[in-house]
């Protein structure tokens, strides 16, 4: 599993930016998508639920749509939210830092 920093987006809106993603990511398959999930951490409980969908900019420039597929409370102030992603993880800047 890979750390990353990265940025969750609803829509065109910033919702969090420096947030430590814990990514994992498979090789392609025969279709030509690999799979992609992972997961971040938040200091306060966040306003969404699992379902929620959002797009993930990471620092190294790769980006793509994700779900959520649970938020849960490590403790009153860590939250944990795990997704999934949705199609290609794919580079969505070029101008991205390693």
């Amino acid at each position: 599993m890979m750390n990353l920093r990265g940025k969750i987006f609803d829509g065109e809106k910033l919702l969090f930016d420096g947030v430590n993603i814990n990514l994992e990511h498979t090789p392609l398959s025969a279709e030509g998508l690999g799979k992609w999930r992972g997961d971040f951490y938040l200091k306060s409980k966040p306003t969404f639920d699992a379902g929620a969908e959002f797009r993930l900019e990471l620092s190294d420039g790769r980006g793509g749509d994700i779900i959520v597929q649970a938020v849960g409370e490590l403790t009153a102030t860590l939250f944990m939210v795990s997704f999934h992603g949705t199609g290609a993880l794919s580079l969505v800047r070029a101008d991205a830092t390693p």
